[in-house]
């Protein structure tokens, strides 16, 4: 069932590049739901897959063991720094990425260290990151190192106010939104934290 589906996927891209087959895409989208049901899971969104999180770090040591000149892979450290960015203003839940519920959250999360940053989204949102490869696997990877965390127990988070005042750093364990978020339907009852 799935070779036919990613083969109907193929031929549904072409025909809908070219203008039409839109109507044959929700045709077969309502067949398959109603044989498989709306929840069934798609492609890699689920929690046993362990191709993703190894594509995350392999394009991340791309990204932070490279300039211009080439490919740094013998240095000890990144030779670039980067700053990351999550927008969590409205943030989402559910079938995220393609079809999330909104989730206003107010908050902006900065860094230079991508697991640091991971780490403390990942607990604002009630997950568990030792239940999460693409979070977890990196801070225990011998290879080239992403990251400085070592030991989640090791993030600090800083508050930003609007009066400037400095910020209190907090230990990472204080993380906490007012409820958890609702993982996607491939991740539920695998990455929720316990109480």
């Amino acid at each position: 069932m799935d070779r036919l589906r990613s083969r109907a996927t193929e031929v549904a891209r072409v025909l809908l590049a070219r203008g039409i087959g839109e109507r044959l895409v929700r045709w077969v989208r309502r067949a398959e739901n109603a044989a498989r049901g709306g929840d069934f899971i798609r492609s890699g969104n689920w929690h046993g897959n362990r191709t993703t999180w190894r594509m995350c770090l392999d394009l991340n040591r791309c990204l932070y063991y490279s300039r211009a000149d080439g490919p740094h892979l013998d240095a000890p450290a990144p030779v670039r720094t980067v700053l990351t960015v999550v927008d969590g203003i409205v943030a989402g839940e559910g079938e995220g990425p393609l079809a999330p519920r909104d989730r206003p959250l107010g908050v902006v999360l900065a860094g230079t260290d991508p697991v640091a940053v991971d780490l403390v989204a990942v607990r604002l949102m009630g997950f568990d990151e030792r239940r999460l490869a693409k979070v977890w696997e990196p801070i225990r990877d011998p290879g080239l190192r992403i990251t400085a965390v070592r030991d989640p127990a090791d993030v600090v988070v800083g508050e930003s106010t609007a009066t400037g005042s400095p910020p209190e750093d907090e230990p990472l364990d204080a993380v906490r939104c007012d409820r958890a978020f609702l993982p996607h339907a491939g991740w539920v009852g695998h990455v929720e934290r316990s109480a």
